[in-house]
């Protein structure tokens, strides 16, 4: 698939989106909790980073590179992903709810995301060990800016965010996606 035909397509998927948003406003909600959830996990690791310093701000950066730093790290992508892929399995059902012709409803999503708990949160634990090691990585890719979006991370981040809804919409958990 060529550039032209790339954007050809993200623009038919543009006008899919908001016309399928103009027709239900109420899923709105879903970027808006998730952002909003997001802003919430953000401060609070940010607070209880401070706290544990002692609210000395100049302390934190000799907590890299100690265990502590990456156990932290990595409940911090764990929690991120899981918010991101929960709210977006909503807003991907109800979608599916749309062109199906039925009801759609921000409690139907909601109710649908929880139903596939097991797999979101499988997701999620991936999406953070991935996470963690490729941008703690010293290799070739961590400070080369030219080679950025060679990055294997990237990928598995564009992928996770896209995707990843329509694997839990499945029941499929990271073993039988890869």
């Amino acid at each position: 698939m060529n550039f032209v035909q790339r954007l050809q397509n993200g623009w038919k998927l543009t006008v899919s989106s908001f016309k399928i948003l103009r027709a239900n406003k109420q899923l709105i909600i879903f970027p808006v909790l998730s952002g909003t959830s997001l802003l919430l996990i953000i401060g609070s690791f940010i607070v209880a980073s401070l706290a544990v310093k002692g609210w000395d701000v100049d302390n934190i950066g000799e907590v890299r590179g100690n265990m502590e730093y990456y156990v932290v790290l990595f409940l911090f992508y764990l929690v991120n992903y899981f918010v991101v892929v929960f709210f977006n399995m909503a807003l991907v059902h109800c979608t599916r709810l749309y062109f199906k012709g039925e009801e759609v409803s921000v409690r139907s999503g909601l109710q649908f995301s929880v139903s596939r708990i097991g797999a979101i949160f499988s997701w999620a634990v991936f999406a953070a060990t991935v996470g963690l090691i490729f941008k703690n990585h010293p290799g070739k890719y961590r400070d080369n800016r030219k080679d950025h979006h060679r990055h294997p991370w990237n990928c598995v981040e564009r992928r996770h965010v896209f995707c990843r809804p329509c694997d839990c919409l499945r029941k499929r958990r990271p073993s039988g996606s890869l």
